[in-house]
């Protein structure tokens, strides 16, 4: 599918250039920058609203960019807009998805809690693998990487524009918004630990609580627990990276509430 570009746009200071690179610096949090063919076409099946594309000056076309008018930028001022050492050739300016909290009173509810959590790539990990597990919605606390940022989007593969997601949560504000009734699971790493292949009651509405590598979780959550959870390992190591660790948990828990197919 052809496309019809705009004339090419080499200066920096050039207004819709400028517009992107806004949106980069996250100057205007209405709107994502959204990186690569691949992605594109994820916020497109999401149901994104997109309002702008850039093309590198060699593209020839592209079937995703179709859906808008396109811009064609200079070599340098695509490279500029990439946080990876070779870019894709096509960036987009997106909507940011909201997503509303009704599924946080659901009976049947699965939440996951990212407390602390800084590194994007284990954010949009975590993502990725909540969506595939079945988790009803995600509640991140203040300091959490951005699920929308552009590594955290890579590493999520697209889930992150569909995943419910609440952000820039206090502790207490986080834990005011789980109803009465949700079991609250602390995954730890020390003793006192139930295994996750134990007899521990899982069975939702259930809210899992993951805390970063360095610090664990919050004092206040992990108080509030009912279930302090560890993942049980052969041998002895440092730690289990938490996108490993979530992933164990999450899927043990939808195996037996039998969300798996």
């Amino acid at each position: 599918m052809s496309i019809s570009l705009t004339k090419r746009i080499s200066a920096r200071d050039n207004p819709e250039f400028k517009r992107f690179l806004a949106v980069r610096a996250r100057k205007n949090r209405d709107l994502i920058l959204v990186e690569g063919p691949k992605l594109l076409a994820e916020a497109i099946r999401s149901r994104l609203v997109v309002k702008a594309i850039a093309v590198d000056e060699s593209a020839e076309g592209s079937p995703a960019a179709a859906v808008v008018p396109t811009l064609r930028f200079a070599g340098p001022l695509m490279k500029s807009l990439s946080e990876v050492e070779t870019h894709q050739g096509i960036v987009a300016l997106v909507e940011r998805p909201r997503f509303g909290r009704e599924w946080i009173e659901k009976k049947d509810a699965f939440i996951l809690i990212l407390d602390g959590l800084q590194d994007p790539g284990n954010v949009g990990t975590l993502l990725r693998t909540a969506e595939a597990a079945g988790v009803s919605g995600i509640l991140l606390t203040r300091g959490c990487a951005d699920p929308l940022s552009p590594k955290a989007l890579r590493a999520s593969a697209g889930s992150a524009f569909r995943m419910p997601h609440v952000l820039e949560l206090s502790p207490d504000d986080l834990l005011s918004l789980l109803p009465r009734g949700v079991r609250l699971v602390a995954a730890v790493a020390g003793p006192g630990a139930a295994s996750a292949f134990g007899d521990s009651p899982l069975a939702p509405p259930i809210a899992l609580a993951l805390g970063s590598e360095g610090s664990g979780l919050t004092p206040q959550i992990e108080r509030a627990a009912s279930v302090r959870m560890r993942v049980p390992i052969a041998r002895h190591v440092e730690s289990l990276n938490v996108g490993a660790a979530g992933a164990v948990l999450m899927f043990e828990i939808a195996r037996r509430a039998g969300r798996l197919k």
